[in-house]
């Protein structure tokens, strides 16, 4: 689909305004072009339109022509960009604007009479280009930005470059009749598609198996960014709920690495998934907990800067890790890239310290042979340690002399950062179970450990005792996020209870 003729209402009569839609590769449907991501080049648009109208594209406005009812357009030339972040839209719009700090002009497009609807967008735009414009370290590349609402459209949102397009039901905050968790959506798409103008617009991956270069590291930046400016709404645990759906997902047959290999475009539009999206953000926030948020966005802006109005594949990311932290990214993020699935990282008691040992979890319980060099947080107690887990097995001296012995206990995960699941034996369980109780952990912790030992359950990997007891530890939370699962998990085991016991008769 390269051009759109969307339908709305103007002075009581439908009517139809043009959009382009170039991603992934039908910019060559429009003109002459080298339509593949590497291909970089800068563009100069001009557009003949009638003289009510109004038209936009990626750059502003250079010149016009009036000439009758037609209007000659001359865009500003744009800097160098690929083929699919092309765009120009043509209709009657209302809008609103404001200025970013940095003296970007900021707009927001809507049908007419509609404009009021999209100050919120407006306002989580400035602020996500101001957040941006600090994390990376390098400026918004255009003298101006352009968010549209478009009818009909058949994407949420598209990042081109300096003129963004969304749906409308995903964009406009329509006041009473727009719920909280409405509005949190808006502003997590407005914040993803804006961290597209450097992750995705100023480098740009190098070919489409690289796409979570793009979608991954949004998806991540836009959590970040809300989570910034609006701490209240506690949107990481929204990120969390994403990350454990995605597990689900990443273990059933099926499932695919995080890079595909594409050998045709017409490939291109079926990797656009949550493995992509989600997987490949949680991977980020894996290696972010890891090694540091300071040390990670300085590798970050070290990356943005390397490969400016360039292209990048994953292994320049390792590298660029690499030469940050010390950490040989490039020899084991592969693992995390190239391969589906995700570990189960079972742990035991060994003398002093713990033995770790690892293997591929499946939902539907059976053997697969994954292994990962997987970076693990831990808690131990008062403390917390981290390592990466090279091989199938290992064990490691995790907790300091004072805490040995006694009645510690031990966490793997800190926070649920990392992306794969852990069943403890039987003497850490019950630790964990008594901490549980008494509040030693975060909401976020709480969430995962429910969650973990509900997936192992379903998986026997453990037993549906085991879960009962966790759900029970949980008892005295009085958080609605932890309570919200609670719930549902003592329904789904009266559901298994009762169909157990219908089954003998």
């Amino acid at each position: 689909m390269y051009f759109e003729f969307s339908r709305y209402q103007y002075k009581g009569k439908t009517t139809h305004m043009a959009v382009t839609q170039f991603q992934p590769v039908y910019a060559r449907r429009c003109f002459p072009c080298w339509d593949e991501p590497a291909f970089k080049a800068k563009f100069k648009i001009t557009l003949e339109v009638s003289s009510e109208m109004v038209a936009l594209s990626n750059m502003p406005i250079s010149s016009e022509t009036v000439g009758g009812s037609m209007r000659i357009i001359h865009f500003e030339e744009s800097p160098l960009m690929s083929t699919y972040l092309v765009a120009m839209v043509v209709g009657i719009f209302d809008f609103v604007e404001d200025v970013a700090s940095k003296g970007t002009k900021v707009c927001v497009y809507t049908e007419v009479g509609k404009s009021s609807q999209g100050k919120f967008a407006l306002d989580v735009g400035v602020k996500s280009l101001d957040f941006y414009n600090d994390y990376f370290g390098t400026p918004y590349a255009l003298a101006k930005l352009d968010m549209i609402s478009i009818p009909e459209f058949n994407w949420m949102g598209m990042e081109n470059y300096g003129l963004i397009t969304f749906h409308p039901t995903v964009f406009l905050f329509d006041g009473p009749s727009t719920t909280s968790t409405k509005l949190q959506e808006i502003a997590v798409l407005v914040a993803h598609e804006l961290a597209h103008q450097w992750c995705g617009n100023l480098v740009t991956m190098e070919w489409w198996n690289h796409l979570w270069l793009n979608e991954g590291f949004a998806t991540w930046m836009s959590y970040q960014a809300v989570d910034s400016f609006f701490p209240k709404w506690n949107i990481l645990l929204d990120f969390l709920e994403n990350t454990m759906s995605t597990l689900k997902l990443d273990s059933i047959a099926g499932s695919h690495p995080i890079e595909v290999e594409i050998h045709h475009i017409n490939e291109i539009d079926r990797i656009f998934d949550d493995i992509i999206y989600i997987k490949g953000a949680s991977i980020l926030q894996m290696i972010q907990s890891y090694i540091g948020a300071e040390h990670f966005q300085k590798a970050l802006k070290k990356y943005i800067q390397k490969y400016a109005y360039s292209n990048a594949k994953t292994e320049d990311l390792w590298v660029v890790l690499e030469e940050e932290t010390g950490e040989p990214f490039k020899d084991f993020m592969s693992t995390w890239t190239k391969q589906p699935g995700y570990p189960i990282i079972n742990i035991k008691h060994k003398g002093k310290g713990i033995q770790v040992e690892q293997a591929q979890f499946v939902l539907d319980g059976s053997s697969r042979a994954g292994l990962w060099d997987v970076p693990i947080t831990l808690r131990c107690s008062s403390s917390t340690n981290k390592f990466i887990l090279k091989h199938k097995h290992d064990n490691f001296d995790v907790c300091g002399e004072r805490e040995r012995g006694g009645n510690i206990w031990i966490k793997l995960n800190i926070n649920e950062t990392g992306f794969y699941r852990v069943k403890y034996d039987k003497e850490i369980k019950t630790r964990l179970q008594n901490a549980l109780e008494a509040n030693e952990f975060s909401s976020m912790e709480k969430i995962g450990i429910l969650e973990n030992s509900l997936m192992l359950s379903i998986s026997r990997e453990d037993t549906l005792a085991s879960l009962l007891c966790i759900v029970y530890a949980c008892r005295e939370v009085a958080d609605y996020s932890v309570l919200t699962h609670t719930s549902c998990m003592y329904i789904l085991v009266f559901q298994i209870v009762q169909f157990y016991l219908f089954s003998k008769f």
